[in-house]
Order: structure tokens, then C-alpha cells, then sequence
């Protein structure tokens, strides 16, 4: 028996409908309709707009991802807002345009059209729109931020460039002033160059010891003889005759440590130890300078008044070079040219 069944010719249609539906691969649903929600085809009911709108999807890359935009040719657009459609795509063009420049983009005023454009037209795909502007603020953030730092960077290093050329200046005029302020201390000195050294009231290893000079001691240069091994110098007011091979003439040649050099470059140092037992011996005058002089009456009981009769008795004679010098038996000894004044 044969079962003569008549299926109503809607419900075939249907049938076939449904079919179709189920072999659409979800996936390509979900991409082609990224970014618009309930997706293009459950929201617009226009097949020829629907159309034209999926033709017009395209993909961009932006700051790194992959982007979905939407450019309708404008003799395609089916929309009361197609003012604000065509002014929207030409804006995200040019933002387009701008990104691949490294320029500035601003989207200030383009989501207020793209709000305007939804109002007129709920059904248009303005999500697409929006996903691109975000990424286009997204940009303008990023390069903000980073023009930014760029500008603190050099600023910053400009900054500290700039202490380093002041410093630089500070340090150069002080080793300057340094260098200048040490070579007028230093100069017309020797400085001893041994753990210390003897200070003699004449020019001779068997002369009597005034004192005890130490290492580093700045000693004035009051003059000197070819044929001797003693200089005449003075440390502080007191005069006397040190061996010129326990000397040097520069801080730089003494052998100590940095730390003691350092001290002995600072100022004019200087380490001395009296010999308590040593005895001025008086110094006659020459009769030269002296007439009918009473022997007892030319000695002198103190130190000062010994010093000046000492002094008196030295004839200075100024050399045709202008230097200054005495005569110590056949032999002359030169001093400061302030003696001859």
C-alpha cells in the first residue's frame, strides 16, 4: 500500500531554508560580522544594503592588529545618513594615511558624526566605524605618550649636559686658580726631601746645629755659593744654611705618600725642631763700617741685638747683572736681591 503524502509547498520552502542556513560555516559568520553584534544579516533587513556592505569589508592592520573596516563605494550607500557615512569613511582615509606617516591623528569630532550617523540609521554597520576610530585613539595615545617621554629624555639629557659643561667650566677655572695660587706658593722655595734635615748657622757639616727641618718643609731660598754644598735659607724669621742635597725645588719630587703630598702642595707647610742647646755666637763688626769701636762695648747681650750686628757686618754688593751677593773668604754667596736695596 502506497502512502500518497502531499507536503504543503511553504513548508518546503521552509525545509530548504533551513538547509541552506546549516551549511553556512559559523566561523566565517563570526568574522564577517566582527564587531557588529547580533551580525549583519539578523540585523539588516534590506538584502541589496545587506549586500553592499558585505562587499565592502575589508581588513587593515593597526598598531599591531588586525582590523576589519567597512568602505562602502559611495553610489552603493543605501542609507538616510549617506552624508555622514561618506564623511566618516573619507575622515577614517585620512586617519589611515596619517597613521602610516607617524603623524598626528585626531577623533575628537568624528565620534560625534559617528553618533549622529547611528541616530539617522540604527540598522547601518557603524560598529565597524567605531572598532577602527578606538584604534586610531589608541595611536594618537601612544604617540602622545611617547613624545612625551622622548621630550622628558632629551630634556633630561640636555639638562644634565648642561651641569656637565658648567662643571666642567667650574673645574677648569679652579684648576686654573689652583695652579695659579700654587705656583706663587711655591715659588723662591726648596722643600726638603728627606726624613728631615739639619739647619746650620754657617755653611759647613761642622757648624753648630740651630735646628732640626722635617720632610715636606718649605724653606725660602736667601742665596747660594758655586763652590759650596749649603744654601742660605729661612723657615719663617729664622735664617741659617741647609745641605742642598737634602732638598728639592718642587713639591712633586719628594718622596712621601699622595695623601702627605697632598698636605705639602695645600699650603706652605713646614715641620721645625729648635735646638735648645745651640748658642748664638756674637758677631763682631767690620772696622770698615766701625770707627774707634770699644771692644766692650761692641758686644751684645741678646739674641735680636746680635742678629742686626750680624746683619750690619755683611757688606752686599750688587753684581753688574743686578744680582745680590757677600764675599765669604775668596768665595761669593748670593742672596735675595733685597739685600742690596
Amino acid at each position: 500500500m502506497k502512502l500518497n503524502l502531499k507536503i504543503p509547498a511553504f513548508l518546503f520552502l521552509l525545509f530548504l531554508t533551513v538547509r541552506g542556513y546549516a551549511q553556512i560555516n559559523p566561523a566565517s559568520v563570526i568574522n564577517l560580522g566582527a564587531g557588529l553584534g547580533t551580525g549583519i544579516s539578523a540585523k539588516i533587513k534590506d538584502g541589496k544594503k545587506r549586500k553592499a556592505i558585505e562587499n565592502s569589508i575589508s581588513e587593515i592592520e593597526l598598531n599591531g592588529l588586525k582590523v576589519k573596516i567597512l568602505r562602502v563605494p559611495e553610489d552603493k550607500i543605501i542609507s538616510n545618513a549617506k552624508g555622514y557615512i561618506v564623511r566618516i569613511q573619507n575622515q577614517l582615509d585620512n586617519f589611515y594615511n596619517l597613521y602610516k606617516n607617524n603623524e598626528h591623528v585626531n577623533t575628537l569630532h568624528s565620534f560625534d558624526d559617528l553618533t549622529m550617523l547611528k541616530a539617522l540609521d540604527n540598522n547601518w554597520a557603524t560598529e565597524y566605524y567605531y572598532n577602527e576610530l578606538i584604534g586610531y585613539r589608541n595611536y594618537e595615545q601612544q604617540t602622545i605618550q611617547k613624545e612625551k617621554h622622548n621630550y622628558d629624555s632629551i630634556a633630561t639629557a640636555t639638562k644634565a649636559n648642561q651641569k656637565r659643561t658648567t662643571d666642567s667650566i667650574v673645574f677648569a677655572r679652579k684648576m686654573y686658580e689652583d695652579s695659579i695660587a700654587y705656583a706663587e706658593r711655591i715659588q723662591g722655595y726648596l722643600f726638603v726631601n728627606k726624613a728631615f734635615t739639619f739647619l746650620k748657622n754657617k755653611p759647613s757639616d761642622k757648624s753648630q746645629t740651630i735646628g732640626k727641618v722635617y720632610l715636606g718643609s718649605y724653606l725660602k731660598l736667601l742665596g747660594y755659593s758655586d763652590n759650596s754644598t749649603y744654601v742660605k735659607v729661612a723657615i719663617q724669621d729664622i735664617e741659617g744654611y741647609v745641605n742642598k742635597n737634602d732638598l728639592t725645588d718642587t713639591p712633586e719630587k719628594i718622596n712621601a705618600s699622595n695623601a702627605d703630598l697632598a698636605t705639602y702642595k695645600s699650603r706652605r707647610y713646614y715641620k721645625y725642631e729648635p735646638n735648645y742647646e745651640y748658642v748664638e755666637e756674637p758677631v763682631q763688626p767690620y772696622a770698615a763700617s766701625t770707627t774707634n769701636v770699644n771692644s766692650s762695648k761692641s758686644k751684645v747681650s741678646s739674641s735680636s741685638t746680635q742678629q742686626k750686628s750680624y746683619n750690619r757686618s755683611i757688606r752686599y754688593i750688587r753684581g753688574p747683572k743686578g744680582g745680590c751677593y757677600y764675599m765669604s773668604g775668596n768665595s761669593k754667596v748670593y742672596v735675595d736681591r733685597s739685600y742690596c736695596n
